[in-house]
C-alpha cells in the first residue's frame, strides 16, 4: 500500500512485500541493510509516484500531504509514523482502503 511504501522511505528501509509483524527466521542474526542508494531512491519515487497517479483526486491529495511529511521529517520514524497517523485518521473507509 501506499502508505507502507512511505512508511519504509522514512524508515529507509525496503519493503518486503510481507504483513507488518511477520518475518522469517533469521537464525539469531541480525542483518542490517545499508541505507538506500540513490537509484534505490529514484526507483521509490517513480514507484509512488505512478501509484499516487492512479488514485482519487482526495486520495491524491492524502500522497501529496504524506509525501511533504517524509521531506519534512525525514529518518525520523516516530514522527513520521504520528504525522502520518494525523493525516489518515479522519479519512472515510474507501480513501483508506484506496491508499
Amino acid at each position: 500500500s501506499l502508505v507502507v511504501l512511505a512508511v519504509c522511505a522514512a524508515q529507509g528501509s525496503r519493503p518486503t512485500g510481507r504483513p507488518f509483524g511477520t518475518h522469517r527466521p533469521h537464525g539469531g542474526k541480525h542483518v542490517s541493510h545499508s541505507p538506500p542508494t540513490e537509484k534505490e531512491k529514484k526507483k521509490f519515487e517513480e514507484a509512488f509516484d505512478e501509484k499516487v497517479a492512479k488514485l482519487s483526486p482526495e486520495a491524491q491529495e492524502v500522497a501529496k500531504k504524506i509525501k511533504a511529511v517524509l521531506k519534512e521529517k525525514k529518518g525520523e520514524r516516530k514522527e513520521v509514523e504520528k504525522a502520518i497517523e494525523e493525516i489518515t485518521a479522519p479519512l472515510s473507509e474507501s480513501v483508506k482502503k484506496e491508499m
